[in-house]
């Protein structure tokens, strides 16, 4: 699909009311963000991490691909529709953890565990190499026709949504560094190795 931003903060198009980058918080005062040298840090870390973490999964990507095709010859890749910073709409593509027609069967074991383990999320690494998404951020939110976005999720669109979620994205933004990413990819790691 072709890449769409707004702009404003009307609904435009579909209905989406997207945040601009001096949305005000109420009181006055605007919403943090991250100054431009953690930006290109972040950028930098998140392109050699990503990299990296591709190369190694790689193997089983391809192996989760091919079990999906042999078990049911559907596409084995998901797209949803993403909002990114700004309010950029991005496609993200997962694999199936479900059946493309839903009331023809359940979802089989292998789907169940991809989800549940979240190996389905593993194509998105591609989405932080591109730099629609960041390895740790805000969540992804869905885009919607219609979507009015609070004030709270104007604010988490200021930066990249993350493949791994931050609990406090206002914390998050206000107290950066990069050892923030590096301590949430260890505890990811530290919690899928037990």
């Amino acid at each position: 699909m072709a890449f769409s931003q707004v702009t404003t903060q009307r609904q435009i198009g579909a209905g989406i009311s997207a945040p601009r980058r001096d949305s005000p918080r109420p009181g006055g005062s605007r919403h943090r963000t991250l100054t431009p040298q953690q930006r290109r840090v972040k950028r930098a870390f998140d392109v050699v991490v990503s990299l990296l973490l591709i190369c190694l999964v790689l193997p089983l990507m391809l192996l989760v691909a091919l079990l999906l095709y042999v078990e049911d010859t559907a596409p084995v890749l998901q797209k949803e529709v993403k909002l990114g910073a700004t309010g950029l709409l991005f496609p993200v593509y997962k694999f199936r953890t479900r059946p493309r027609i839903v009331y023809l069967r359940r979802a089989s074991r292998l789907e169940q565990f991809l989800a549940v383990s979240g190996i389905d999320r593993l194509p998105m690494l591609f989405n932080v190499l591109e730099g629609h998404m960041s390895l740790v951020g805000p969540e992804l939110l869905a885009y919607k026709p219609g979507l009015i976005l609070t004030d709270a999720r104007r604010a988490d669109l200021q930066i990249a949504p993350g493949l791994c979620h931050v609990r406090d994205e206002r914390s998050y933004v206000e107290h950066y560094n990069l050892w923030s990413d590096v301590r949430v990819l260890a505890h990811i790691v530290m919690l899928a190795l037990k």
